[in-house]
């Protein structure tokens, strides 16, 4: 039974970083991409702005979406601790909630900073949610398999 657990929290850390990995690699697309201007670079009467959806290309703007709110997300992975160990079930909410409000946070401070639009911090925060659930469905499938 050790050589197993063993084996699950290996697979849980090669999970994370995958996880990690995914995550930052689509953030940097997604930011080369939109080049989006920050707020906070603007200057009246603020001809600059695009709205989230439009797409600008490579040009040196990396606004959207927000990597500080996307790195901060993968606290998220909490949530895969569950999968790999039975104690850690009854703290499922607790692990959720500690890792959305340490995004949340986050997010707030890059909106605060004017580094980020409300969308920025909002897609950035979903991406890494989305890299997480991915992650999660992966690694139960993994622990499954391992069952049979």
């Amino acid at each position: 039974m050790k050589k197993f657990i063993g084996i699950l929290i290996a697979v849980l850390a090669i999970a994370g970083m995958g996880i990690c990995a995914a995550e930052t690699g689509l953030i940097s697309l997604l930011k080369d991409l939109w080049g989006r201007v920050r707020f906070k670079s603007m200057e009246a009467p603020y001809a600059d702005f695009t709205p989230w959806y439009v797409l600008n290309g490579m040009n040196g703007n990396h606004s959207f979406p927000s990597g500080h709110t996307a790195s901060a997300g993968m606290s998220y992975q909490l949530m895969l601790l569950p999968v790999v160990s039975e104690k850690c079930r009854k703290y499922k909410t607790a692990l959720f909630v500690t890792a959305f409000s340490y995004t949340s946070v986050v997010a707030f401070t890059r909106l605060v900073m004017g580094a980020h639009y409300l969308s920025d911090v909002t897609a950035g925060g979903i991406i890494a949610f989305s890299c997480v659930l991915i992650g999660m469905a992966a690694l139960e499938k993994v622990k499954a398999a391992s069952h049979k």
